[in-house]
């Protein structure tokens, strides 16, 4: 079983990503378990494609764009080949023959994201709501070694947790040893922002996409279709290590061009979800006053930068196994 909860029947689910182009297909593993017990699931992400060209989806509410295999984008440049939900829809349409969609979102603040969560609540009747991060940067609290990237996780936790009419609500991180450049970010912190929360007495749950193998292969099928329809570039790191890690490779690999000077430690530990308390998560985080009242994107990555200049970090710890 991937996802070790019982949900009630019948239910309807949303899956974010948290922020990163393919985030969202990180949970991919989970909606499609869910949809096999019976479960209505839909995507949305927080999303690196050009959003301003999309020229045949629908909109809801001038912010979200509604994205599905019918969607598409006007050529201007390489990035408009950037377009892994598309992708990730097309794959699922030929692959199951029904359409499935993914609501996009870019730049937005908390207070906007947490408006747009509420509206897919009331929209899709949403029940639980899962927010996946490809990477466990959405974990650290804020004076860790290497915080990654954390201003788009942030905000995706903190609005999710705002959005107070769906009280089920997870953090899943995945593609655990490979998250920031040249192996500097610190997977034993980590590991010690889990052990916090399991202090705490607050949800932490773990499975792995192995425990599958239809929905490994489904998985491993639906990474190399978008890579295939996207160029070299634009290939994911996080998705091409988890799915390195369900070929059973271990040790650094070259998983795409953009790793072959740095490559990327893969294990069985990459191909693990983790599903932690979400309002956990959230006010774990020692900046979380000072982004609530950014009013853009960019005044919440801002305000973390100011927030972790202000402090002084811990030493990066290590693993001893």
């Amino acid at each position: 079983m991937i996802v070790p909860l019982l949900l009630k029947k019948h239910s309807n689910v949303l899956i974010s990503g948290c922020g990163g182009g393919f985030d969202f297909f990180c949970g991919s593993p989970i909606g499609l378990e869910l949809e096999k017990r019976g479960h209505k699931v839909v995507y949305s992400s927080y999303s690196f494609s050009g959003l301003h060209n999309v020229t045949s989806s629908n909109k809801v509410a001038d912010t979200v764009t509604i994205v599905d295999e019918k969607s598409k984008m006007k050529d201007d440049g390489l990035m408009s080949k950037y377009f892994p939900e598309k992708f990730f829809c097309e794959w699922y349409q030929r692959t199951y023959g029904v359409s499935t969609k993914v609501f996009c979102y870019q730049g937005v603040s908390i207070a906007r994201l947490t408006e747009v969560f509420s509206l897919l609540y009331e929209i899709e009747k949403i029940d639980y709501h899962f927010v996946v991060d490809g990477g466990c940067d959405g974990v650290f609290r804020g004076d860790e070694y290497d915080l990654g990237s954390p201003s788009t996780d942030a905000i995706s936790i903190i609005a999710a947790n705002l959005s107070k009419s769906v009280s089920n609500k997870y953090y899943v991180m995945t593609a655990f040893g490979t998250e920031g450049y040249a192996k500097q970010v610190s997977h034993a912190q980590a590991l010690n922002r889990v052990a916090d929360i399991t202090a705490s007495g607050k949800t932490v749950l773990v499975s792995s996409i192995t425990n599958d193998p239809e929905l490994s292969k489904a998985f491993r099928s639906a990474f190399d279709y978008i890579s295939k329809a996207m160029p070299m570039k634009f290939q994911s790191t996080i998705g091409g290590s988890i799915a390195f890690s369900l070929d059973g490779k271990f040790g650094d690999q070259v998983v795409n061009q953009k790793t072959r000077n740095s490559p990327v430690w893969i294990s069985p530990l990459t191909s693990l979800l983790w599903y932690l308390d979400l309002d956990a998560v959230a006010k774990n985080k020692l900046y979380y006053k000072e982004v609530l009242s950014a009013e853009t994107s960019m005044g919440v990555a801002l305000a973390v930068e100011k927030f972790i200049e202000s402090r002084s970090r811990k030493e990066r710890d290590s693993i001893p196994i």
